[in-house]
């Protein structure tokens, strides 16, 4: 019986471990839309300065 928790304890540490990592590039992936405004910003004032 012991040996039946351990192999579900160690599927659900796979599990958690797989979504972890999912959890990691979901949120490098949205930090790249985290300052869109100051890059648009930014574009427009550089724009504005070569005018």
């Amino acid at each position: 019986m012991n040996k039946d928790w351990q192999s579900i304890a160690e599927g659900q540490a796979a599990i958690i471990d797989g979504l972890s990592f999912l959890c990691r590039d979901l949120i490098d992936e949205l930090a790249q839309y985290c300052n869109v405004d100051e890059e648009e910003k930014r574009l427009a004032e550089l724009e504005a300065g070569n005018e």
